[in-house]
């Protein structure tokens, strides 16, 4: 089952070989994935949900920049890190100095 669609990064048709798939390559797919999900500009679901009552349902401090995160929401699944940003910049490996003597 092959169907024509077109890429919502790349704006171009392709066939796309499962009725799921979005995007035509696995670059765009990144490309967009990197773009929404550590973008600075991200839209934060709003503190003043009908879901939301107020009570807070656990606190933390972010492993990375050691910020004081406090969590209301119960769709909010943060445990360990303030942001996607610090998540990243946490596991980011440094790189490797090599000795020249």
């Amino acid at each position: 089952m092959h169907l024509n669609k077109i890429c919502p990064v790349c704006h171009q048709s392709f066939e796309a070989r499962r009725k799921d798939q979005v995007y035509c390559t696995y670059y765009c797919r990144k490309k967009h994935h990197k773009e929404t999900y550590y973008s600075k500009n991200r839209i934060v679901e709003d503190i003043n949900d009908e879901e939301n009552t107020g009570v807070i349902l656990r606190q933390f401090r972010c492993k990375k920049c050691h910020e004081l995160v406090t969590v209301v929401n119960k769709h909010d699944r943060r445990t360990i890190f303030c942001s996607p940003r610090c998540e990243k910049l946490y596991w980011k490996h440094p790189k490797k100095i090599i000795n020249k003597n």
